[in-house]
């Protein structure tokens, strides 16, 4: 299967503009997931289970086991999604904790990849795999 088998969508994590263009493949099922990570659960109104805002661990209680489940249940909720592990790495930098969180993917119709998520107070930088 080809990665243009998984459709496109409109490029952009944090906000879709049909002017930057369509992505497909494994970048449109990265993003996908991104956005899911930095939505907060609950924010859309017809999907209640949408979401998971990875900032909101900065600085609380959570469990890193907590957070890999939460993420896993995230990135399950994607259709093509077969295999996903998730790795994290708490980072403290300038005195702030931080979160290094890798989400090793094995999808329908694109090769593996690696999905990484650098996470603190300010944000969320995704890096990902061009196709």
């Amino acid at each position: 299967m080809a990665d243009s088998e998984l459709g496109t969508d409109f490029g952009g994590v944090t906000d879709l503009d049909a002017a930057w263009g369509s992505v497909g493949g494994r970048r449109a099922l990265a993003e996908s997931i991104a956005r899911r990570l930095i939505t907060p659960r609950g924010a859309l109104p017809d999907f209640p289970d949408y979401g998971f805002d990875l900032v909101s661990c900065i600085g609380s209680a959570m469990t890193d086991s907590r957070i890999r489940q939460r993420v896993s249940e995230q990135v399950f909720l994607e259709e093509e999604i077969q295999n996903a592990s998730v790795s994290i790495v708490r980072t403290n930098p300038y005195g702030n904790t931080a979160l290094d969180i890798t989400v090793s993917i094995d999808a329908t119709g694109v090769p593996p990849f690696d999905l990484t998520l650098n996470v603190s107070a300010l944000g969320v930088e995704a890096i990902i795999p061009k196709d």
